[in-house]
């Protein structure tokens, strides 16, 4: 029951269920799930954005967790706590959490338990700037956690944000690309979700009525049988205004992803078109091999792009009796930024 109210956002009513659940568990001396327990309130503290209460219930966990020996509990109690060292700009605190957590985790072979790991050192090395870490980290997670729609878009988004500070802007774009997939498929689980849960619950209530109106047949009460017709009358088209809401929103996200698809795609374009262009006239400034075997005996050159266009050329010209060439640096070289 809690972990249902926690989904639906409701954390008061999920504290309330938790913290009976844990009385009972402390009574049975149940330590695995004593421990399981408290990650769980920690976590919905952490959402209410109380971090002081959710170290605390983390904290607990942990202690426990290690008298236990039970790694992966450990584990997610200690992810746990570099969030919310995170969270409140103690980065230090957190990377010593998200190592230790990684390493743990690693050990009982967690996938999940090891994608959150990496995604919380990816996180924290990009706010310190350190955006090559980041990218390592946050690169292993998304290899590991390609099947989880919620930490692949964690591990994009990251990506993103680090190529586009180091000026990698081509590998930006790809990961931004996949960061807005993996948003409309979470978009459209969750809304599937909510279609599935209003089923049921129509169902429940359909069969409450038909309860009811059992009951009014056995004691012979016309007016139940009235206020049945009225209840499902009102349930349907409750039921029909949620069809319409949600067909609603998926028609207004279809939209947005179309028109980020089409910029996303116009920009790429415009970037292809001027890298090449710039190639082009790179090219045409280099001198000739025919024209320096012309003026040199012997030489040999290194000319390796990282890319399609140098940030560097070289240039030759012969005059008189003597020969000038010259290894020059470009900035910007003329391709412009995707918008």
């Amino acid at each position: 029951m809690g972990k249902i109210y926690d989904i639906q956002g409701h954390h008061d009513q999920a504290l309330s269920h938790y913290t009976k659940s844990l009385e009972l568990l402390m009574s049975l001396n149940a330590k695995p799930n004593i421990a399981y327990t408290l990650i769980n309130i920690g976590a919905t503290f952490a959402e209410k954005e109380e971090y002081l209460k959710a170290k605390d219930n983390y904290m607990q966990s942990l202690i426990i967790s290690e008298k236990n020996n039970d790694n992966i509990l450990m584990s997610n109690a200690i992810i746990g706590l570099g969030y919310i060292e995170q969270k409140l700009g103690k980065y230090s605190l957190a990377m010593d959490h998200f190592s230790r957590a990684l390493k743990l985790t690693k050990k009982s072979g967690d996938k999940e338990a090891i994608s959150s790991s990496s995604l919380g050192l990816a996180a924290v090395h990009a706010l310190q700037g350190n955006h090559p870490k980041a990218i390592e980290y946050a690169t292993n997670a998304l290899e590991i956690a390609s099947m989880i729609p919620s930490q692949t878009k964690a591990a994009a988004k990251t990506l993103y944000e680090s190529f586009k500070a180091i000026g990698q802007n081509r590998k930006a774009l790809e990961m931004y690309e996949l960061y807005i997939q993996m948003d409309d498929s979470i978009v459209n689980e969750e809304t599937q979700k909510a279609s599935i849960r209003q089923q049921f619950k129509f169902t429940y209530e359909k069969k409450a009525v038909a309860d009811s109106l059992q009951h009014a047949a056995a004691i012979g009460e016309q007016d139940i049988k009235i206020a049945f017709q009225n209840k499902l009358g009102g349930v349907l088209l409750g039921s029909l205004f949620i069809v319409l809401v949600f067909s609603f929103l998926l028609f207004k996200r279809f939209k947005i992803t179309r028109n980020q698809k089409r910029i996303i795609e116009d920009a790429s374009i415009k970037t292809k078109d001027s890298i090449q262009y710039a190639e082009r006239i790179q090219q045409a400034i280099l001198p000739s091999m025919g024209y320096i075997e012309s003026c040199l005996d012997e030489f040999y050159i290194l000319y390796k792009p990282k890319d399609i266009v140098s940030g560097d050329f070289y240039w030759m010209q012969h005059h008189k009796d003597r020969v000038y060439f010259a290894a020059c640096d470009c900035t910007g070289h003329g391709v412009p930024e995707p918008l």
